[in-house]
């Protein structure tokens, strides 16, 4: 068999030319007809396959979307929420602006329909038993407060002070059953004594049996 080789190498070689052509010549021939088959079986064996994969990455995708959408609304409603926040802050801002010029508008025009001379103050504690009794007001003797003086405010009168040092003052509120300073009836201009109660309202006594009231 070795010699057979040997001796007709030539002769081998040629043939397997010869058979590598025709086989050449027969692919180009029916290729067509022969990747045409190997497609529909390729597509038939990996359709679900490819099918598959679509619906995964279909979904992953969506998924990411959602994600970032999700993401984003979260973003302006935390955006949102800070400035509603704001905006309330400066709302109540304003609100205690407004309040502010009001009271102050309200002391002005007190301070032009009396003809004594007006010390502004702010009320800085109440008495902790009862918040109708007494109040702790930021005006004292160095500001020019004295024992008995009234206190009023825009609507009218609400006690007197009953103590005062440097830089505070107690005053006794109407309101409070100790209380008794002399009143008015507006209408009739009938006079009487205010007093408060225990209950935390006013009363007048001491008028004319003839005294105009309703």
């Amino acid at each position: 068999m070795k010699n057979f080789f040997s001796k007709n190498t030539t002769l081998i070689i040629f043939t397997l030319l010869i058979i590598i052509t025709i086989f050449i010549m027969t692919i180009d021939y029916h290729g067509k007809t022969y990747l045409n088959w190997l497609e529909s079986i390729g597509l038939k064996l990996f359709s679900p396959i490819n099918r598959g994969v679509t619906l995964v990455a279909d979904n992953t995708k969506n998924y990411l979307k959602a994600i970032a959408e999700f993401k984003r609304m979260e973003a302006e409603n935390k955006e949102l929420k800070e400035k509603i926040e704001i905006t309330y802050q400066e709302n109540t801002i304003l609100k205690e602006k407004l309040i502010a010029y009001d009271r102050l508008k309200k002391l002005l025009e007190l301070k032009e329909s009396f003809v004594y001379e007006m010390i502004p103050s702010l009320v800085i504690s109440r008495e902790p038993g009862n918040w109708f009794n007494s109040i702790i007001i930021d005006k004292g003797i160095a500001d020019g407060v004295e024992k008995n003086m009234a206190v009023a405010t825009s609507r009218g009168l609400v006690g007197r002070v009953v103590s005062v040092d440097s830089r505070t003052a107690k005053i006794l509120l109407i309101l409070d059953q100790r209380s008794a300073v002399g009143g008015m009836i507006q209408r009739s201009r009938d006079i009487g004594v205010v007093k408060g109660s225990e209950s935390n309202y006013c009363y007048i006594e001491y008028l004319s049996n003839d005294a105009d009231v309703k």
